[in-house]
């Protein structure tokens, strides 16, 4: 007979759940073990399912717009595909220093929390940090990136903290203290 992903969760490598007041991802969530992208935006999540990060295969992950406040460690060989990374209007204060793990990772939307500092991310191009109020440091290593790739873009409006580094990152980025 016909497949269906119920009774083949392993077929499934797009799963769009926004708007649906989940609260709490299950264990079961590592059986889809081909989930590519998973968009999980405007739920009621306030931990961050670390059942995620046994999905290898992730390459897009959207958790904006829920209720997270803060991220775990990840795991050195978590995400080793992870490309872009959707956290904004979260409550998340600050990024783990494994953030570094994330290889892959070239697009980090942090728009709308209350993040205080940047962690070193190698791999990124395009980061989104817009009405982080509290943003006071952005490590050297991101600075001297943008001073050596143009095309990398960064959008950073309202973020008023930033202090000695805004003059830098004027220079590099649409930045508006």
């Amino acid at each position: 007979g016909d497949l269906t992903p119920a009774q083949h969760p392993h077929c499934i490598s797009l799963l769009h759940m926004p708007n649906n007041l989940i609260v709490k991802l299950p264990e079961s969530t590592f059986l889809l073990c081909n989930l590519t992208e998973l968009n999980l935006c405007g739920n009621r999540l306030v931990e961050f399912p670390t059942v995620l990060f046994r999905l290898a295969l992730l390459s897009k992950l959207n958790l904006g717009h829920n209720a997270i406040c803060s991220l775990p460690h990840i795991p050195a060989n978590a995400w080793p595909e992870l490309e872009v990374l959707m956290l904004y209007s979260n409550g998340i204060s600050q990024l783990p220093s494994s953030i570094c793990y994330l290889k892959s990772l070239v697009y980090l939307s942090l728009d709308a929390n209350p993040i205080e500092s940047l962690g070193s991310m190698h791999s990124l191009q395009n980061l989104f940090a817009d009405s982080n109020s509290r943003l006071a440091y952005i490590p050297g290593s991101l600075l001297q990136r943008w001073d050596r790739l143009p095309p990398f873009q960064s959008y950073m409006y309202r973020c008023g903290k930033l202090g000695p580094h805004a003059q830098a990152l004027a220079t590099h980025c649409s930045l508006s203290v």
